[in-house]
């Protein structure tokens, strides 16, 4: 095989060679390090984590409605991620150095409880991550943008450390982070990633491997083969009590109800611009107020006149 021709058996490598990288299809461009402003393809936005509440009351809940009465500009977007990230890792490491002074034998006992959470089959330890990122569309970049955005992030840490412990990602957090959705694997510790200023953030997520794409989920192909799902909820209650929020996650005291693997529940709000719904209402009340000047109306209902010389 010269190049002009492809073998059956090399069909299989022309199809992997001639696909197209992983990489091209996310939108994440660079990263403005004074203001923590991220630079996407048609956007600029930031991105929060905060410590998930357990047991919030209406106070959280206003202190998030003004969010999104507030804060929030036309235009703009809000994605919201519950993450069951099952790299504990870095916990479990921090859990067991505290106990380096403590009697041998609680050091032994703490030895051997880390190595059953990172090598079980039966129980999957995760750490709950609440991740926030807020998004407004951009034509041209400039510094005024970076400044409102960035007065912005600091508007919603404010709201969120008051409830909450709540930070901003950076470039390196951003990446470490997307490199379990992006390299999935089961290992429980992160992936030590540096962030290259000088390179495209898209192509420094992908570390190789192939996504499948299979009729009934996608199929990580790389050192350990994964399996995604994805699933949409179709019906939505009319209420939901702030107390009933744990069953997001499953059921503590029921087994087969349990989330027994990595997962992620996501939503989005996006705030539309106004200027359009604004206009289609004035021209319908313009509409109505002519209709109601008709003489047939004035007759029917008398008092017309005097509503229609009020508005």
């Amino acid at each position: 095989d010269h190049g002009f021709f492809s073998s059956p058996e090399n069909q299989e490598d022309d199809k992997l060679f001639s696909a197209r990288s992983f990489a091209k299809y996310l939108p994440y461009r660079a990263y403005d390090p004074e203001t923590g402003i991220f630079i996407s393809k048609s956007s600029l936005g930031f991105t929060i984590e905060a410590i998930p509440l357990v047991g919030s009351d209406f106070t959280f809940q206003k202190a998030i409605l003004s969010i999104l009465q507030e804060v929030m500009e036309e235009g703009s977007s809000i994605q919201c991620m519950l993450l069951a990230d099952h790299r504990v890792g870095p916990f479990l490491d921090k859990w067991e150095g505290a106990r380096n002074e403590a009697p041998e034998i609680f050091q032994e006992m703490a030895k051997k409880r880390c190595a059953f959470y990172r090598t079980s089959k039966e129980v999957c330890p995760r750490i709950y991550r609440f991740i926030l990122s807020y998004s407004s569309p951009t034509k041209g970049a400039n510094k005024m943008e970076f400044k409102h955005l960035k007065e912005i992030k600091e508007r919603i840490l404010k709201t969120l450390n008051a409830v909450t412990y709540a930070f901003s990602w950076d470039a390196e957090t951003f990446i470490r982070s997307l490199d379990g959705f992006v390299n999935f694997q089961r290992n429980p510790d992160f992936q030590e990633r540096h962030w290259e200023e000088m390179e495209n953030l898209s192509s420094q997520l992908s570390q190789g491997g192939r996504i499948k794409i299979r009729e009934d989920a996608l199929e990580w192909k790389n050192e350990g083969n994964s399996i995604y799902r994805n699933y949409r909820t179709v019906g939505f209650p009319s209420s939901w009590s702030l107390s009933a929020m744990q069953n997001f996650i499953g059921d503590f005291f029921r087994e087969s109800y349990r989330i027994n693997s990595p997962f992620y529940i996501h939503y989005g709000i996006h705030c539309p611009v106004q200027e359009k719904a604004e206009n289609s209402n004035w021209m319908r009340m313009q509409a109505i107020e002519n209709q109601g000047k008709s003489g047939t109306l004035m007759r029917v209902i008398p008092a017309l006149a005097e509503e229609l010389r009020e508005c």
